[in-house]
C-alpha cells in the first residue's frame, strides 16, 4: 500500500503531483536540487527566462489553474508556428522595415506550399514503417525540385527555421519530418502570459506541500531483497518512500546524472537516447525608454543568413509593461548564445538590434541571459521528436516501474510534449495513477489536433487568396458544376464556394483524353460542360457522364494508377482538384466525404455486378 511518496523535482510536474496527492491525504515530500521551486519555470524581475506562454488559451489547464488561484493573464495573440497567429507578427528586414501586407502574405504562402509538400510526402510513407528524414532534407529537396527564386527560397527556409528553432527548440537538421507534430493536441486559439511571470504559479502550488531544497538525487534504488518501497540516495542522505515520482528533465536523464538501480528497461533507455532535447535561449535587454513600436508584441527578422541571426524579438512592454526586448533564439544558435560570456552575448544582441532599428539604439541598462543548455539540472529547454524517435517514446518514458517508480514531466506526455501544460498534466496523471482517482485530472476542455489545425490555417489562407484573384464569372461556372453534382449539391452555399475556389478549370476538345488507363491518378474532376466517356483500356464504353459528374474519385482513397480511360465525347469544360487539397476540404467538411463514399460504393457495387471479380 502506498502511503508515503517522494517526488523528485519541484518543477510544475512535481508540484502538480505533490499537491494533488497531499489533497488526498497522502504523505508527500518533494526533494529539489535547486534552492527555489519552478525548475524550468524561472521569473526574474518580471521576465520569464523559462516557460513564458500559455499556448492555446481557452481550455488550457494552465489558464484554468491561473484563474482559479487569482493570477491574472494577458492575451497576446497567436503564436504563428503554433496556431497560425500571423496577424500579430511584424516581419522585419534589415533596417527595421516591415514587410508590406502583400509581401508578408507572399512569404507565408510560400511556406504553406512547402508544408503541403511535406504532407504529400508523409502520405506516401507506409504508416506502419515510415522512412523518416530530417526536415532539412525535405527543405533542400523542395527548393531544388521547385527551382524557387532566391526570394521565395529565403521565405521558405526562414519560416521552416522559425518552426524548428523557435517552436521545437531544435534545428531542421535533427527534427523529424514525419513525426514532429504527430498526434500533438492544441487548445483554443491564441496565447496568453501570466502577468508578473510564470513562477508565481509554481510558488502557489508549493504552498500546499513540503519541499526539501538543495537536495540532489544521485541514485534511485528499487530494493530487490524483497522489501517494498524506494530508496533515494541524495546529497542529504538516504530518503525512503513507498513510491517515488521522478520528474527529472530529459536532458538530465540523457546525461546519466542520476543512477537507477536496477537500470531502466530497454524501452525507457531507447526513448531517453532517441528523443531530442532542444535549446531555446533568451537574451533580455532592458532599456530606459522604448525605441521600437510600443504596440507590437513580436518582431520577426527575415534574414538570408539564418544561422547567425535569430528570428524573434518579444516586446514585454505589451504584456508586462516593461521596456524590455527579449531575443528568442532556438537550436544551435541558442546553444552558442548560452555558451558565450555575458558581455559577448550582450554585444551580439546589441549588434542585432542595431541591424533592425539603426545605430541610434542605446546600450541596455541591464541584461539577463538564460543558460538552460549548460545547467546540469536541465541540460536543455524541452523535448522534441528527433529523427530516429517517435511520439511513442514519450509514452515509454511515462510507464511506471514495478508499481513503485513513476515518471512525470513534459517529455512524458504523448499529446502535449514541450509545454508547461504538458508538465502540469503529467503530474496530475501520475497522482491519479497512484491513487486510482481519475477526478484528480482536469475536465477535458476544447482540444484539437495541431496538424489538422495547421492544415486548415493553410487552406484558409489559400482560399482567401483565390477569392481575391478569381473572376466572379469563373467562380459561378465552378459553382454551377458543383451544384449539379450528386456528391456536392447538398452542401451549404458557403462551403460550396470554398470548394469552388479550390478547383482549377480546364478545357478539353472533343476526342481528347483527360487521362489514359495506367496514368498515375493525381486529381478528382467534375464535368462543368459537355459529355465525358469512361472506357475500359480496350476502348469498350463503361458509361457516359455529363454536367455535375464526379470522376477520378476511386484513387483518392488509395494512391494508384488509373484503371480506365476518360475521353471527351464533345467539347468539355471540367474543373479539377488535386487529391491533397481535396483531402483538406473533406477533413473540414465531412458531409461531402460521406456523400463521396456513398457514390463510390454504389459505383463499385455496380461494376462488380457487371464484371464479377474486377477492380474499378
Amino acid at each position: 500500500m502506498i502511503e508515503r511518496i517522494v517526488v523528485v523535482g519541484a518543477g510544475l510536474a512535481g508540484l502538480a503531483a505533490a499537491s494533488a496527492l497531499a489533497r488526498k491525504g497522502l504523505e508527500v515530500e518533494v526533494i529539489e536540487a535547486r534552492t527555489r521551486v519552478g525548475g524550468r519555470l524561472h521569473t526574474v524581475d518580471g521576465v520569464d527566462l523559462g516557460a513564458h506562454w500559455i499556448h492555446g488559451t481557452e481550455g488550457n489547464p494552465i489558464t484554468n489553474l491561473a484563474r482559479r488561484v487569482g493570477l491574472p493573464t494577458v492575451f497576446v495573440g497567436g503564436d504563428p508556428t503554433y496556431t497560425g497567429g500571423w496577424e500579430h507578427y511584424a516581419l522585419l528586414t534589415a533596417g527595421g522595415a516591415s514587410l508590406a501586407a502583400k509581401e508578408k502574405l507572399h512569404s507565408i504562402l510560400a511556406a504553406d506550399e512547402f508544408f503541403e509538400y511535406v504532407e504529400s510526402w508523409r502520405r506516401r510513407q507506409s504508416p506502419d514503417a515510415p522512412i523518416d528524414r530530417p526536415l532539412a532534407a525535405l527543405v533542400d529537396e523542395y527548393c531544388s525540385v521547385r527551382a524557387l527564386s532566391p526570394e521565395a527560397e529565403t521565405f521558405v527556409r526562414w519560416h521552416v527555421d522559425l518552426l524548428a528553432r523557435d517552436d521545437w527548440a531544435a534545428g531542421t537538421e535533427v527534427l523529424s519530418a514525419y513525426y514532429w507534430d504527430d498526434g500533438y493536441e492544441v487548445y483554443g486559439y491564441g496565447d496568453s502570459v501570466i502577468l508578473g511571470g510564470f513562477q508565481a504559479l509554481a510558488e502557489h502550488l508549493a504552498k500546499q506541500v513540503k519541499v526539501r531544497f538543495d537536495c540532489r538525487v544521485e541514485r534511485i534504488e528499487l530494493p530487490l531483497d524483497g522489501s517494498a518501497g524506494v530508496r533515494l540516495h541524495t546529497s542529504q542522505g538516504m530518503i525512503e518512500g513507498d513510491a517515488a515520482i521522478v520528474t527529472l528533465p530529459l536532458g538530465v536523464l540523457k546525461a546519466g546524472a542520476v543512477v537507477f538501480d536496477p537500470p531502466l528497461g530497454l524501452a525507457k533507455k531507447r526513448a531517453v537516447e532517441a528523443l531530442g532535447v532542444g535549446s531555446l535561449a533568451k537574451l533580455a535587454l532592458f532599456f530606459d525608454e522604448p525605441f521600437w513600436a510600443r504596440d507590437r508584441y513580436v518582431f520577426g527578422h527575415i534574414a538570408e543568413d539564418r544561422a547567425a541571426f535569430p528570428a524573434d524579438v518579444v516586446n514585454l512592454l505589451v504584456s508586462n509593461g516593461i521596456p524590455c526586448l527579449v531575443i528568442v533564439v532556438g537550436g544551435t544558435l541558442g546553444r552558442q548564445l548560452e555558451a558565450w560570456n555575458l558581455d559577448e552575448a550582450t554585444q551580439w544582441g546589441l549588434r542585432f538590434l542595431r541591424t533592425l532599428w539603426g545605430a541610434h539604439v542605446p546600450s541596455p541598462s541591464r541584461v539577463l541571459r538564460t543558460e538552460w543548455s549548460l545547467d546540469p539540472l536541465a541540460y536543455g529547454s524541452y523535448s522534441y521528436v528527433a529523427v530516429g524517435s517517435t511520439p511513442a517514446d514519450f509514452e515509454a518514458l511515462a510507464e511506471p516501474v514495478e508499481g513503485r517508480l513513476f515518471f512525470a514531466g513534459e517529455a512524458t506526455d504523448r499529446t502535449h510534449w514541450a509545454c508547461a501544460h504538458s508538465a502540469y498534466l503529467s503530474g496530475l496523471r501520475e497522482a491519479a495513477r497512484i491513487t486510482g482517482d481519475e477526478s484528480l485530472l482536469p475536465i477535458r476542455h476544447f482540444s484539437e489536433n495541431r496538424r489538422w489545425r495547421d492544415q486548415l490555417e493553410r487552406l484558409s489562407r489559400f482560399l482567401s487568396l483565390r477569392s481575391e484573384l478569381l473572376d466572379p464569372v469563373d467562380i459561378e461556372l465552378r459553382m454551377g458544376a458543383l451544384e449539379a453534382s450528386e456528391v456536392f449539391h447538398e452542401l451549404p452555399k458557403g462551403e460550396l464556394r470554398y470548394l469552388a475556389l479550390m478547383f482549377e478549370p480546364r478545357s478539353i476538345g472533343a476526342g481528347e483524353f483527360l487521362w489514359h488507363a495506367g496514368d498515375l491518378a493525381r486529381e478528382v474532376v467534375v464535368v462543368a460542360r459537355g459529355v465525358v466517356m469512361i472506357c475500359e483500356a480496350s476502348g469498350k464504353l463503361i458509361r457516359e457522364v455529363g454536367v455535375g459528374a464526379v470522376i477520378g474519385e476511386y484513387a483518392f482513397y488509395v494512391e494508384q494508377h488509373r484503371q480506365a480511360e476518360a475521353r471527351a465525347k464533345t467539347e468539355c469544360e471540367v474543373i479539377a482538384l488535386d487529391y491533397p487539397r481535396f483531402r483538406r476540404f473533406l477533413d473540414a467538411f465531412p458531409a461531402a466525404l460521406h456523400a463521396l463514399l456513398r457514390i463510390t460504393l454504389e459505383r463499385f457495387i455496380a461494376l462488380e455486378r457487371r464484371t464479377p471479380g474486377s477492380s474499378p
